[in-house]
């Protein structure tokens, strides 16, 4: 919980909480608002599309929001809540980078290499 609200911190530091940060020239060189934009949304996309397909596979009588959907959940290599929107999914992965960094480096290879390179460079 520390890592997610701090990252939203990290986000906001621009104004906005898109997911986007603000990138330092020293501290992330290499590091560019186009390129974390790019990845960011095909990671997030591809997110999204598999909690989409995992929600039309949940019998009907299951709400995704209860404690009887997390078996279905179970298999994503983050936390649902991530697909909310794009913020959230920065926060969620970044918090996944620290505590699970195996799901997100290979669920999301090229996401995983810039979260890296923004919080390690």
């Amino acid at each position: 919980m520390v890592i997610h609200e701090f990252v939203h911190q990290i986000d906001l530091l621009d104004g906005e909480a898109d997911g986007v940060p603000p990138f330092d020239r020293r501290l992330h060189r290499g590091l560019n608002r186009t390129n974390w934009v790019t990845e960011l949304e095909e990671a997030f996309a591809r997110f999204c599309a598999e909690v989409e397909l995992i929600e039309s596979e949940m019998p009907a009588d299951v709400d995704p929001d209860s404690f009887d959907a997390d078996r279905y959940y179970a298999r994503l290599p983050l936390d649902a809540y991530a697909s909310t929107d794009t913020a959230e999914f920065f926060a969620v992965s970044s918090e996944a980078y620290f505590v699970r960094p195996s799901d997100i480096r290979d669920a999301f290879p090229g996401w995983y290499e810039l979260l890296r390179r923004f919080f390690c460079n």
